[in-house]
């Protein structure tokens, strides 16, 4: 989702490869997420910069836990919202 999300802005603000590296977490999001994590930059790219991923009331992630449906319903529809663009905004293409 994240690198999706990348490649979605990338491609509305015109990077020149068509691909985004200009996301990037400024300090750990939940620190129950160790850096040695496969997931640790993905997911606190995806709270802190992206507003993807909320986190559990506590402030923690879980990172152990399977992820529930409704979850990543949320996520996927935060996703569109985040790199939706409307039709007929300027520098749209036509579908």
């Amino acid at each position: 989702m994240v690198q999706a999300a990348e490649y979605a802005l990338a491609q509305r603000s015109g990077a020149a490869d068509g691909v985004g590296d200009f996301l990037s977490p400024i300090a750990p999001a939940f620190p129950d997420v160790p850096t040695a994590n496969f997931h640790y930059d993905n997911v606190n790219t995806g709270a802190q910069v992206l507003g993807l991923v909320d986190g559990r009331a506590t402030g923690s992630f879980n990172p152990v836990d399977s992820t529930q449906r409704q979850q990543m319903a949320s996520f996927l529809v935060r996703l569109v919202d985040l790199t939706h663009i409307p039709e007929g905004a300027e520098g749209a293409e036509a579908s």
